[in-house]
């Protein structure tokens, strides 16, 4: 399907959407990405990748744990 989905790799997001417009592992930056889900992310999450149209790619070790998007 050509879409970033739960379980990929670092390396496949990498491949499929290119470099991340911005990355973090500071806690408190994933809680503001994650807004309303942060209760069902924190403790599975431990950085976050940052690109256009809102979207965050959530990552455990080198797995994509879960995905989300807020249109600002």
């Amino acid at each position: 399907l050509r879409q970033a989905s739960v379980g990929m790799t670092k390396e496949q997001i990498q491949i499929l959407l290119g470099p991340p417009d911005g990355a973090t592992t500071d806690a408190a930056q994933v809680e503001k990405l994650a807004r309303k889900y942060w209760p069902q992310i924190k403790d599975r999450a431990t950085e976050a990748w940052m690109y256009p149209v809102g979207w965050s790619y959530y990552f455990k070790d080198d797995r994509v744990v879960d995905i989300t998007q807020y249109k600002e």
